[in-house]
């Protein structure tokens, strides 16, 4: 299962039916694409990153979390926002459309 598909669910899904209809070139420039934000959820542990940018997309209502997980520091935050800008999900005053 793919954790960025909670973040891009069209782009995971569109990977899939590429590679599915064999469109191995399309499929791996898509993989490539969304490369940076599937490493960007392993920042820190799993799910405190997914949980954060969810919550800066507005799929999540807060980016809670429970113990012994603890929230991002602000350095880490910024890089998160960083990737979800230069991934189009989120624009300099929100969520990009």
């Amino acid at each position: 299962m793919n954790a960025a598909g909670n973040l891009a669910p069209g782009r995971i899904a569109q990977l899939c039916d590429e590679v599915h209809n064999g469109n191995l070139a399309a499929a791996r420039a898509l993989h490539f694409e969304l490369f940076e934000l599937n490493q960007a959820i392993f920042l820190d542990t799993n799910p405190i990153p997914l949980k954060y940018m969810m919550s800066r997309l507005g799929l999540l209502d807060t980016s809670e979390l429970r113990l012994p997980l603890v929230p991002l520091d602000e350095p880490r935050r910024k890089v998160l926002d960083d990737v979800l800008h230069r991934a189009g999900l989120l624009q300099a005053h929100g969520v990009a459309g």
